[in-house]
């Protein structure tokens, strides 16, 4: 009677030991499942994403121009380059920009493009589009608020125009992201008073 029990026993431990790897590889094989799912959930929001810029630079490219008020600045951007100071006439001190940051962002360029006309279509470029990219994959929280929300602004035409225009509306963009950006997910940092006040002080 006891071998009995003893043989019922070591079955039922052998079982056990066989039985619960099983069980384990079966976890582990779905956790790699549901992972390799994410991931490629991942790409594919990445990929709309990316498509979805890809179209609204393609529209904004399309329409870039150059505003007649920006060469006010661009005027004083020359001067200041060449040495004259940040004058409209270089024997006349007076102060003909109203957006500091971005005419000193507009004479570093121009100091390496050397073509007033390029260095503000190129500047104004790559400011709308750092601000679009933080905007679509830092600040919304999925793919279909990202491709909505660009959606929005290539229909906006005053946006797409005023993207390219050589005015200071890229880098208010940019700091509008960067705000909200900020606010949004750095709130538990030690300088985030800090950086919102920068940050609306650029603006």
């Amino acid at each position: 009677m006891i071998d009995a029990q003893r043989f019922i026993t070591n079955t039922q431990n052998a079982l056990v030991n066989v039985l619960i790897p099983e069980k384990e590889d079966q976890k582990e094989t779905k956790q790699q499942h549901s992972s390799e799912k994410s991931v490629q959930q991942s790409d594919y929001s990445r990929h709309i994403i990316v498509f979805a810029l890809a179209l609204f630079f393609f529209v904004v490219i399309k329409n870039a121009w150059l505003s007649d008020d920006a060469y006010i600045t661009l005027r004083t951007v020359y001067n200041f380059v060449h040495g004259y100071g940040l004058t409209w006439n270089i024997d006349e001190r007076v102060q003909t920009y109203t957006h500091p940051l971005w005419m000193f962002l507009l004479s570093g360029a121009y100091f390496f493009v050397r073509s007033i006309y390029f260095s503000s279509l190129l500047l104004s470029l790559g400011v709308s589009a750092l601000a679009v990219v933080l905007f679509a994959f830092r600040l919304t929280k999925s793919a279909f608020v990202a491709v909505v929300g660009l959606a929005i602004l290539a229909a906006s035409k005053s946006f797409i125009d005023f993207s390219t225009s050589g005015l200071e509306n890229p880098l208010t963009h940019l700091l509008i992201v960067l705000f909200a950006l900020v606010f949004f997910q750095y709130q538990h940092s030690k300088r985030y008073i800090l950086w919102l006040s920068l940050l609306g002080s650029f603006m």
